[in-house]
């Protein structure tokens, strides 16, 4: 059996340690507080419009601000988690799940799997159906997509939502 490293190239999101800037002048104290009162204007203005979603798409860190101000961001994209992937007797198998995190039924997009070769490239990909084409509030789906005699150089599976045609 040979494994080849998957992973689902869904945003990852990094967040810095955060700490008090230091300042010495009153003017920097002025400036930096702020643009802190305009930020918590700005996180209560679009919660209260319904747009937490959208600015937490354009901009991931957000999601932490919103998180310490204690208002909720409606998710409306569904997530992929433990996605793994190995190939056995000439069929590469991936496997993982999808996942609705937030509190209303969602579609839910086909997949693209894409494999590549050593250097990055993407040498084949294909999609594949989700096993249900929406998913409830908080539901959790299991997917799993095969591919028969998978190229010999594919060292890495990443795992995408297919982008839909508008």
């Amino acid at each position: 059996m040979m494994s080849i490293h998957s992973r689902s190239t869904a945003p990852i999101y990094h967040t810095a340690a955060s700490g008090a800037v230091a300042s010495d002048t009153r003017g920097g104290r002025s400036a930096q507080l702020a643009l802190q009162l305009a930020l918590v204007g700005l996180l209560l203005a679009s919660a209260a419009l319904g747009w937490s979603s959208t600015l937490v798409r354009s901009v991931p860190a957000l999601e932490r601000a919103f998180a310490l101000a204690g208002l909720p961001v409606a998710r409306r994209t569904p997530v992929l988690r433990e996605v793994s992937s190995s190939v056995r007797g000439g069929v590469l198998v991936v496997t993982g799940k999808i996942v609705n995190p937030g509190d209303k039924p969602i579609g839910t997009p086909a997949l693209r799997i894409s494999v590549r070769a050593g250097d990055g490239r993407e040498i084949y990909h294909w999609t594949a159906a989700a096993p249900n084409s929406r998913l409830g509030a908080r539901q959790v789906v299991a997917f799993r997509a095969k591919l028969l005699d998978p190229p010999p150089n594919a060292v890495r599976v990443d795992v995408t939502f297919a982008r839909t045609r508008s």
